[in-house]
């Protein structure tokens, strides 16, 4: 129903520039996510599509490589636009991000995992794990170097 709504609505109007082949790509990419929005999610209108629904199917296509969620978001960000919804969708999360992401919480498992029987063995791992530098954090407490580190 959304993808026959669309149809009707955006894609007769709205796709008109480009070559017949990159309308076709974004006719196909924008007829997968209306059908899981729709599927997924229940959405009836295309005016229910909100940044959550975004969001969540983002979640559930963590797979694309890069080149395909930035297209995927490009087309989207075209029917955004034409519905005349404020900003711009939310964007995907890229490999690199995901990553960076699994390594910060690889390290605060591995702080939490660890028990320190010494405050200052626990000051010390704090600072490296949150880059702090001991003149920085004497400075920030007004407690000499000495007696931290």
């Amino acid at each position: 129903m959304l993808v026959e709504e669309a149809t009707s609505r955006f894609f007769d109007e709205y796709l008109k520039r480009g070559s017949k082949a990159y309308r076709r790509e974004k006719f196909s990419r924008l007829s997968e996510f209306l059908n899981w929005v729709e599927t997924e999610k229940k959405v009836k209108s295309l005016g229910q599509i909100g940044t959550k629904h975004i969001i969540d199917f983002w979640r559930s296509h963590r797979d694309y490589s890069d080149n395909t969620k930035h297209k995927y978001w490009l087309a989207i960000k075209d029917l955004w636009d034409f519905l005349d919804f404020a900003g711009v969708p939310p964007k995907p999360l890229l490999s690199v991000e995901l990553l960076d992401k699994e390594k910060k919480r690889a390290i605060v498992q591995e702080s939490f995992e660890k028990t320190f029987t010494d405050f200052g063995a626990a000051l010390r791992e704090s600072m490296r794990l949150n880059r702090i530098e001991l003149m920085m954090l004497s400075n920030s407490t007004g407690i000499e170097p000495r007696i931290i580190g």
